[in-house]
């Protein structure tokens, strides 16, 4: 939740790390990765899946 919360306060300014091939970010968090989006004009991160790294990739 830190994280989440450092990105949402520094929506900017965050060094985000776009997926290879693909559209979604990923944020590391020890073994657990986030997928998201965002819309820096509206201020708003969209969660689009949450889970250990060995499953993320695979569901999304």
């Amino acid at each position: 939740m830190q994280k989440i919360d450092e990105i949402g306060t520094r929506l900017e300014v965050f060094g985000h790390q776009r997926l290879q091939g693909r559209p979604e970010f990923k944020l590391r968090a020890g073994d657990y990765r986030v997928l998201y989006d965002f819309d820096i004009k509206l201020g708003h991160i969209y969660l689009l899946y949450i889970g250990h790294r060995r499953e993320i990739y695979k569901r999304s």
